[in-house]
């Protein structure tokens, strides 16, 4: 089906105002004035190590994200032997072992750690998507 070249212009027409390009062809113009707000955060980034030192930053995230899970493990490994050296006392002591049970004392513990490793989990998924902007 050939279009008529009345339909080829508008359509023409029509994308060209999609991409506001009388206002962005202005905005690239050498004598519109950047407002100060800007310009001040241009100059604090550039002052601060630019595009390099924020790079830096974004590197930095996997040994703090690392560091975290690391800690979570290390949390959770602990619960696992407290839990387990209240299981040996039961064993070993059966009824006379009347105190309340580790895995009881520990639920808000392991409820919170859930909730951190899903927010560390989060997290990764987002530092992933910085680090993909700057790869």
């Amino acid at each position: 089906m050939a279009l008529s070249v009345e339909t080829v212009d508008a359509m023409l027409a029509a994308e060209l105002a999609g991409m506001d390009l009388p206002h962005a062809l202005r905005a690239c113009e050498a004598d519109v004035e950047i407002p100060d707000g800007i310009k001040d955060a241009i100059l604090r980034a550039q002052s601060s190590g630019g595009l390099s030192a924020l790079a830096s930053l974004v590197d930095e995230l996997h040994r703090y994200a690392s560091d975290a899970d690391g800690k979570a493990m290390a949390v959770e490994a602990k619960l696992e032997v407290e839990e387990g050296a209240d299981a040996q006392l039961l064993a070993a002591h059966g009824d006379r072992w009347a105190c309340v049970r580790s895995s009881q004392l520990t639920v808000d513990l392991r409820r919170d750690l859930a909730h951190a490793r899903t927010q560390l989990a989060q997290a990764e998924e987002a530092n992933r998507q910085l680090r993909a902007h700057f790869d």
